[in-house]
């Protein structure tokens, strides 16, 4: 799926159903998991429960876009990474790859 194709609150409601595990997003407004950092924590919280160790870093300079936050997700075998303008958008990308979600 696209990341860049998907609304906020669809993001969001992604983040919740498939990392954090919340079953009932349809009817109210998700926690704002991709805008707002103290939610994303709580992303960072759960990721750490599952296993994985985590690195923020606004260090990516990539070309045609300039610099990103950048998340590094490692449980020991497996790394995964999540780029965006945001450090919310960096952490759930990174924890929606860890958990098995392909999303672009």
């Amino acid at each position: 799926m696209k990341w860049s194709e998907m609304s906020p609150r669809e993001r969001d409601a992604l983040v919740a159903e498939k990392v954090m595990g919340y079953t009932e997003c349809g009817k109210e407004e998700p926690i704002e998991y991709t805008t707002h950092i103290s939610a994303a924590w709580d992303v960072v919280d759960r990721m750490q429960q599952l296993g994985w160790n985590m690195d923020l870093m606004n260090a990516y300079i990539v070309p045609e876009i300039g610099r990103q936050w950048g998340c590094d997700l490692r449980d020991g075998r497996n790394l995964v990474v999540g780029l965006g303008p945001t450090a919310p958008e960096a952490i759930c990308l990174a924890a929606l790859r860890a958990v098995g979600v392909d999303v672009e």
